[in-house]
């Protein structure tokens, strides 16, 4: 069984966990959440799964594979007759085009975005 280590709070680690659900691997992944605000990803036991203390991370027997979006491909070609990634080379490559264009562009800003107009507030930080 692959161990899929997420935390809700994070869209990376939701990105692989809807993945996951959506090409139908729940009875083949253990969900194992990581508390980050209680100091879970610094772990000795957790950083050797991914060394740079992120989620989320997918282990699968003795193959440890960090990133969400090669998570999600990951997943996706473990999951026989899934349709949400393409079998063609031009299907695949359009989707790596938004995949790089999220990863570069979109996911930093609205990092930032919701730093500031999010999590500051939650936390009551000025």
């Amino acid at each position: 069984m692959m161990k899929l280590y997420y935390s809700p709070l994070s869209s990376n680690g939701r990105r692989a966990w809807a993945t996951m659900l959506h090409v139908g691997l729940q009875d083949k992944v253990e969900l194992v959440p990581v508390d980050m605000s209680k100091g879970d990803h610094m772990l000795p036991d957790f950083l050797a799964v991914n060394p740079n203390h992120k989620v989320p991370a997918l282990v699968d027997g003795d193959f440890k594979l960090w990133e969400s979006m090669a998570i999600a491909v990951y997943l996706c070609e473990q999951a026989p007759g899934q349709k949400l990634w393409p079998t063609t080379p031009r299907g695949r490559a359009d989707v790596l085009r938004w995949m790089s264009w999220q990863s570069a562009h979109c996911g930093p800003a609205m990092g930032t975005f919701n730093w500031e107009n999010v999590f500051t507030k939650m936390m009551n930080l000025p």
